[in-house]
């Protein structure tokens, strides 16, 4: 029972952490040998009888997908295609290879870029006041400058914010590579990713007011959360400290 009362408080500390999350990060790191089922179970019986934990719970709803017919406008210039990205980036084997994506929003060009590592989950999160495709380089450019020695490759949408995107493999040494034409799937980890930052600013938000001050939390909160696929470790403990 002090099992489940200890995750219960770490769940209302931060609701951003799932119970499994939580039981996963104690069975590894204390001797709280717990499933997550059975925290599930304590907040449904809690909730039968009239109280709150389930409140706690963080949101699974996930943001409606902006169809990749929007993004697609025409043909880039020596656009590489997914076809061609080498095997070892499907495995996900190693810490490099990320995601590009740009959360769409209603007000104006005012959206951030994501960018996600396929391997270790880590997460970099940049404010764009245009979709400009040499102000999107830059942003690209910028967001990886400290790590851009372990870029390997990005592969991104058909978006023509995305057609400087040989200046942008230049500037980090690595390889671009363009998803087929309407297959979000081919960028699952974007879309599960910006789902989960829509927690902290949801859908409807006026991205013109928001600066990378407002934006560095949310980014810091992903990149600390411990994941199942990292036997519950984080993106910040395997990026800072050592191989997954």
């Amino acid at each position: 029972m002090e099992s489940v009362s200890r995750c219960v408080r770490e769940m209302k500390r931060n609701k951003t952490t799932s119970p499994e999350q939580i039981a996963g990060w104690l069975g590894r790191n204390e001797p709280f040998p717990i499933s997550h089922e059975r925290i599930y179970q304590h907040i449904h019986m809690d909730r039968d009888r009239g109280g709150l934990l389930h409140t706690h719970l963080r949101q699974q709803k996930r943001p409606k997908r902006i169809s990749s017919k929007t993004a697609y406008r025409g043909s880039i210039p020596h656009r590489v295609s997914i076809d061609d990205r080498p095997a070892l980036v499907e495995e996900k084997t190693r810490i490099g290879d990320g995601e590009v994506d740009l959360m769409m929003g209603g007000h104006g060009g005012a959206c951030p870029l994501t960018l996600v590592d396929r391997k270790i989950r880590f997460t970099r999160i940049q404010p764009v006041l245009s979709k400009h495709a040499d102000h999107i380089a830059d942003v690209i450019i910028e967001a990886l400058s400290e790590m851009k020695n372990q870029v390997h490759t990005l592969t991104v949408d058909n978006g023509n914010e995305f057609a400087q995107h040989k200046r942008v493999a230049k500037a980090l040494q690595a390889k671009v590579y363009f998803a087929h034409p309407y297959c979000a799937r081919e960028r699952g980890l974007n879309e599960n990713t910006n789902g989960l930052f829509r927690q902290y600013l949801p859908k409807g938000t006026n991205f013109k007011r928001v600066t990378q001050a407002n934006i560095r939390p949310a980014e810091n909160r992903l990149n600390d959360r411990p994941r199942k696929s990292l036997e519950f470790r984080s993106p910040n403990d395997i990026f800072q400290h050592g191989k997954p």
